[in-house]
């Protein structure tokens, strides 16, 4: 095992080797390692501060390794080596006291410190560790499974761990980037439930380090790590749900970049709130409204970032919010963080769904700070412009897709029609699809869908096209016309709706939750979000993440991150 920890620290594999350290550690408390070899183990790693010409962050990570493995072994190196054991904490603390911190402000989620501090995450370890040892290392958050079978393990015989060195730093070397913790909730957020341990507490640090690795373990998979997560050991100790909801907005808001793409962390609130919708719910309403009293203090990063996850998590909840309670935007200057936080999520609220439905569910008082309604500006539909080049090929391609004429026929009109400049023709074409599918809501009306050959051969006229989109809306949202939404006489029939959504919504991973507008279920109101019975139909994943490639349509799910607004490419 001391090979293959020496591998991970040459592979850079940080992680790993902290689990490694750990579970030798624990080996301890098993009487398989001796005491004595674990304490010279620990030595080298903190001697590692007395490098010169090392980057911190090497030094930051023995550190880590040596204090974060004191939880599960520290009473234990007490109890036999307790002299040694004060040696090299008073060379962790001399470490600590000189170290540099101007990391800090850039990787802070607040500025302000109140009324939570953001704390290095060293500095928070080390007096969690400070308390443990005046707490003579009693933990009660650790599972042992060993303790029962200690009259057995104490007459075992113990090995001596070979010498350890720690590896040379080299230039390949990639040590983890610091952090500050985030912290959101403490005891007097739950005072009706368990008390939640504090910030310096050993066991928040236990708690956290394991749901930071269920998530690590299981983000690929949203339902299983949602049911690992709340099926946490002792959850009836702790108040789990908000010590869940804290780790999962404190990956969503590390800085710089989160540990996992960011829509994971939504559809995993998602379901959350499916697996406890009498209590979690609750404690997301509490943790959103926390978050925006703060926006004031919050670093702009993660200002995006919460923007991002409340307007999906909104549209995957009929868009149910109490906006009255966060009137006060209202009397704000509208440069001020809450109403510009107010005004951007209503608008990507409105590309998850169409402008009269934003209307519908937001006061009368919100009118300024509601979006503006997108229209299309199609040149070719006024009589007055039929001097413009390319008039009569887009009123006749206009009548030809609107008689469901067949793509053959359609490039036979097109091919008819004089065009000795070569390029008159082209900036015609894409707009009339555009055009004749944008008073319908549904997907399945969309030209890409009808007529998946004919807007590939006409991808090309991309660049000559000059058709700007106010609100940068997809092309299969509502446009200036307001129609109904999915399920409405204009749109096309049942079977052909259900065939395609089957066909287009095959991102299984990504599917929870978001009732239609006109939907008939009725919904069961939980303390602001709210749960729909068609809730599991519909893919989570917003249309703002849609992709126009070339090729088929189904081709335009290729990536979560792949789309750009069309109003910066004039379509």
């Amino acid at each position: 095992m001391i090979r293959q920890l020496k591998e991970c620290l040459k592979a850079n594999m940080y992680n790993e080797a902290v689990y490694l350290v750990r579970f030798l550690s624990d080996l301890v408390n098993c009487h398989v390692i001796a005491a004595p070899s674990m304490v010279a183990m620990f030595e080298n790693f903190v001697s590692v501060t007395q490098e010169e010409d090392v980057p911190q962050v090497r030094c930051d990570w023995y550190v880590f390794a040596f204090l974060s493995s004191l939880p599960w072994v520290g009473k234990e190196l007490y109890e036999k080596k307790d002299a040694e054991m004060d040696r090299i904490l008073s060379q962790t603390e001399s470490y600590l006291k000189r170290r540099q911190k101007i990391h800090v402000p850039m990787l802070q989620v607040w500025s302000a410190d109140k009324p939570h501090p953001q704390e290095e995450y060293l500095d928070c370890l080390w007096a969690q560790i400070q308390k443990l040892k005046k707490d003579r290392w009693q933990e009660r958050h650790i599972l042992r499974p060993y303790l029962a079978f200690d009259s057995i393990l104490c007459e075992a015989l113990q090995h001596n761990l070979p010498p350890f060195t720690p590896p040379p730093h080299t230039e390949d070397s990639v040590y983890p980037m610091p952090r500050v913790l985030f912290r959101m909730f403490d005891y007097t957020d739950d005072p009706e439930g368990p008390v939640m341990p504090g910030s310096h507490s050993v066991e928040r640090f236990v708690i956290e380090e394991n749901l930071h690795c269920i998530i690590k373990s299981h983000w690929k998979e949203r339902k299983t790590c949602a049911a690992q997560l709340l099926s946490y050991p002792g959850n009836n100790k702790i108040p789990l749900n908000y010590h869940i909801v804290e780790v999962v907005f404190a990956e969503l808001f590390q800085l710089p970049v989160p540990p996992h793409i960011e829509v994971m962390y939504t559809t995993l609130l998602i379901e959350l709130c499916k697996l406890q919708p009498g209590s979690l719910p609750q404690v997301l309403a509490q943790a959103t409204e926390m978050l925006y009293m703060r926006l004031d203090t919050m670093n702009t990063t993660c200002i995006d970032r919460f923007m991002n996850w409340f307007s999906h998590h909104l549209s995957n909840f009929q868009f149910r919010w109490s906006w009255e309670d966060w009137s006060d935007c209202l009397t704000h200057d509208l440069d001020k963080p809450k109403p510009k936080f107010v005004r951007e999520v209503l608008e990507k609220c409105m590309r998850l769904s169409y402008h009269q439905r934003i209307i519908d569910i937001v006061p009368a008082t919100f009118s300024v700070l509601s979006p503006a309604n997108p229209s299309c500006i199609y040149k070719y539909g006024d009589e007055s412009n039929k001097s413009l080049p390319g008039y009569t090929v887009a009123l006749c391609l206009t009548i030809a897709i609107k008689n469901k004429t067949s793509n053959d026929e359609i490039f036979g009109i097109l091919k008819d029609v004089p065009n000795p400049n070569q390029d008159d023709d082209d900036a015609s074409r894409l707009p009339n699809l555009v055009e004749w599918s944008s008073p319908a809501t549904s997907e399945q009306a969309s030209p890409d869908v009808r007529m998946p050959s004919t807007v590939e051969a006409l991808q090309a006229a991309r660049d000559v096209m000059t058709m700007p989109v106010p609100g940068a809306l997809p092309l299969s949202a509502s446009c200036s016309r307001g129609k109904p939404p999915l399920g409405s006489p204009q749109s096309p029939p049942a079977q052909h709706r259900s065939r395609e959504r089957s066909r287009r919504y095959s991102l299984s991973s990504n599917c929870s939750g978001r009732s239609p507008p006109g939907s008939s279920s009725t919904p069961t109101r939980l303390s602001g979000w709210v749960a729909s019975d068609q809730d599991s139909r519909h893919c989570s994943m917003p249309r703002s993440n849609y992709r126009w490639d070339r090729g088929r349509p189904h081709q335009r799910f290729s990536s979560l991150r792949g789309y750009r607004s069309r109003s910066q490419h004039g379509h």
